[in-house]
């Protein structure tokens, strides 16, 4: 049986030991300063494996890591989970703040509900939910440019764009597409 039990220090997860029968194995992580995983090395020091940031859930790491492979996957699940309710929970905010102002409240109803689906069908399917194949949008990020006032809600805009722009790291196997 194979398992995986994370190391910890005062940052937080640093490693893992991956137990396979009664051979344990020992792994600790090099991150990047946003504590996404760059690296794994053994537990003499020898570096392993390379953690490619442009295909974070795409990454093929090295047959000695196992379920490491299975764990860096699911961080860039969680990450992609986290992105897309902090989206909801801003445009949620936005829309019941009556004494906030914006002119794009009917843009963050669009953003909102587009998110809300994404969220639905990455829930129930495990993918996430694009416009088109080819051109990797959202339907949020032609809405915006078409018709938002960027001087008002820009921090959610941003969120969106960045939101579009790791979806475009990710493996295909992750994505599907509406049209």
């Amino acid at each position: 049986m194979n398992r995986l039990f994370s190391l910890y220090d005062e940052s937080g997860i640093v490693g893992a030991v991956q137990k396979v029968g009664s051979t344990e194995t020992t792994f600790y992580f090099d991150k990047n300063i946003k504590g996404d995983v760059i690296g794994i090395y053994d537990a003499s020091g020898a570096k392993i494996a390379k953690v490619s940031l442009h295909s974070w859930c795409n990454a093929i790491l090295c047959r000695q890591c196992g379920c490491i492979n299975t764990y860096i996957r699911n961080n860039c699940m969680k990450k992609i989970n986290s992105m897309i309710d902090e989206i909801i929970n801003d445009c949620t905010m936005i829309l019941s703040d009556s004494s906030y102002t914006t002119p794009n409240t009917q843009i963050i109803q669009v953003i909102l509900s587009e998110f809300c689906e994404i969220r639905d069908y990455y829930n129930s399917n495990g993918k996430i939910l694009l416009l088109s194949k080819g051109v990797w949008k959202l339907w949020s990020i032609r809405t915006i440019v078409d018709s938002a006032d960027y001087g008002y809600d820009k921090g959610l805009f941003n969120k969106i764009r960045k939101f579009e722009a790791y979806c475009k790291t990710i493996g295909h196997h992750y994505i599907t597409y509406k049209y």
